[in-house]
């Protein structure tokens, strides 16, 4: 009913037995592809590991390229603090990658050896900018200071136009001139530091120029000496109108002297001075001519002077000896230098420049023409400026302005 029994064995036995090989296979396959899979993993983890522990050459480039830029740039001179910090880093950094790289990859930590690069990138990047900040401010400071030395300068050049420099103050005003000109040759060649010190010792030459003018320049910006100066002057203006006579005034900055006569200009002449233009009398030779209030001591008719005809007047005074002792005291002269004397208006003027060893000259025209408004006892008020812009005073305040 139910069939024949089946009987194992045989054919039918052999086909449905398993073979060894398969038996193996299912046994021992798994750990195979499990071992094969891990070694698969492991490979592909050491060689990510590998290419992890294989430094990028661009830290280097950029590292060096940033390092060169910065030594080829103004920050060899001008910012070497950060350049050698950069330059110490970017040698840190090779020999932290050489440490690393001598070691087995997969016990390598490139993190340092990178950081310590990109810091000396950084740094020297730095060096370059603070080099060019640095050099435009020392082309600042040495331009300012070289415009400073010409505007000294240009105030002395038109003042030494106007005036008769002594011998000190000329040596001063010769060297702060070459010292300018070195100076701008300097900051035209970049050499920023060198041309502000050079125009700084120009411009100490300028002011011992000045200096050393001393008393007999910067009187002329001296407000307390220009009220006396006006004093002076309205005192002798006020003398002709009360007498009703005729009184002279000599502005010597300007050159220039009036004849008054009942208080008013009746006229007026173009004079040459002193060779030492700029300075108050002290002594015997120094060539300047006196300021105070004078008189005609005599008319020198032709061939009584020198110079065609001539107004000698009573230099010294009282008020002109107190002075020069004063000086002698203060050491501001010798103390057995003289006055001197035969200080006189007198003819063959009209030069156009003060030539005289201290003396007022007109042209032989005008000085005939003196000699018959004036008389002995007529006051003859010299003065260094009348309070107006003349051709020291305005020099002198715009000097004070600089400083």
């Amino acid at each position: 009913m139910f069939g024949r029994p089946v009987r194992w064995g045989g054919a039918a036995a052999r086909r449905h037995a398993v073979s060894p090989q398969k038996i193996w296979w299912a046994r021992k396959g798994r750990w195979i592809l499990l071992a094969g899979g891990a070694l698969l993993a492991g490979g592909s983890w050491l060689y990510g590991r590998w290419r992890q522990a294989q430094p990028d050459p661009s830290w280097v480039a950029e590292a060096e390229r940033a390092v060169n830029a910065a030594r080829r740039s103004q920050a060899a001179r001008w910012a070497r603090g950060p350049l050698v910090e950069a330059e110490g880093l970017y040698r840190a950094g090779l020999g932290e990658l050489r440490r690393q790289q001598a070691r087995w990859f997969f016990l390598r930590d490139l993190a340092d050896a990178r950081s310590l690069l990109d810091q000396a990138a950084s740094y020297a990047r730095r060096a370059v900018e603070e080099g060019e900040r640095a050099v435009e401010e020392r082309k600042r400071q040495a331009v300012e200071a070289l415009a400073r030395v010409s505007r000294a300068l240009d105030l002395m050049d038109e003042l030494e136009t106007r005036a008769a420099f002594p011998r000190e103050p000329r040596t001063f005003l010769t060297r702060a001139r070459m010292k300018f000109v070195e100076a701008s040759s300097l900051l035209e060649s970049g050499e920023y530091d060198r041309a502000e010190e050079l125009a700084l010792k120009a411009f100490e030459d300028a002011e011992l120029a000045g200096r050393s003018l001393g008393e007999a320049f910067l009187r002329f910006a001296d407000e307390e000496r220009i009220r006396i100066w006006k004093g002076w002057i309205a005192e002798t203006v006020a003398w002709s109108r009360d007498h009703r006579d005729v009184a002279i005034v000599v502005v010597k900055e300007k050159n220039l002297m009036t004849v008054y006569r009942d208080g008013r200009p009746i006229r007026t002449y173009r004079v040459d001075l002193g060779v030492n233009n700029l300075a108050q009398k002290y002594r015997q030779g120094d060539q300047a001519t006196p300021e105070g209030r004078y008189k005609i001591k005599q008319l020198k008719d032709r061939g009584q002077s020198q110079y065609y005809r001539a107004l000698l007047l009573d230099y010294p005074t009282a008020e002109d000896l107190r002075r020069i002792r004063a000086a002698k005291e203060a050491g501001i002269i010798p103390a057995h230098a003289s006055p001197g004397a035969l200080i006189e208006i007198h003819g063959e003027g009209g030069r156009g420049e003060d030539w005289t060893n201290g003396c007022v000259a007109v042209t032989n025209a005008e000085m005939d023409e003196l000699f018959r408004m004036v008389r002995v006892g007529t006051p003859v008020t010299i003065v260094g400026a009348d309070g107006t812009d003349g051709a020291f005073s305005a020099v002198a305040r715009r000097i004070f302005r600089e400083r």
